[in-house]
């Protein structure tokens, strides 16, 4: 090995430190993006509780988790967050959540995503 080969071989993982310096930089300001990421890697992603309800798809959830997990997994949020996350992903409306309790909330979430999911699967 020469030294133009150290040299190029030094210059490409400069190159690489640089790039994944820049990955890491837009992981840390696009949490959305990362979890897709830490996802797609196949890997259990853990929400921070201030990021759940803006990053949680519940379909996804159901798809991927047992009932008893995905159930877990809600019952971690706070009520609003709750509420937060069946109206962002369109599995209830401010009707639909009016009076109910934290339990009824989670489980008309995991019924609403575990239907969409079938509708899915079933290509309607």
């Amino acid at each position: 090995m020469d030294d133009k080969d150290t040299n190029t071989d030094k210059s490409a993982l400069e190159a690489l430190d640089r790039f994944l310096e820049e990955l890491r930089r837009e992981f840390a300001s696009n949490p959305a993006f990362a979890h897709r990421a830490v996802r797609a890697l196949g890997a259990n992603v853990v929400f921070d509780a201030g990021q759940a309800a803006d990053l949680l798809n519940p379909v996804e959830l159901v798809d991927s988790q047992s009932e008893e997990d995905a159930r877990r997994t809600l019952q971690a949020l706070s009520v609003p967050d709750l509420k937060k996350v069946a109206k962002s992903s369109r599995l209830a409306t401010p009707t639909d959540l009016s009076r109910k309790s934290k339990d009824d909330i989670v489980a008309l979430i995991l019924k609403r995503a575990k239907l969409r999911l079938e509708s899915r699967r079933s290509g309607a």
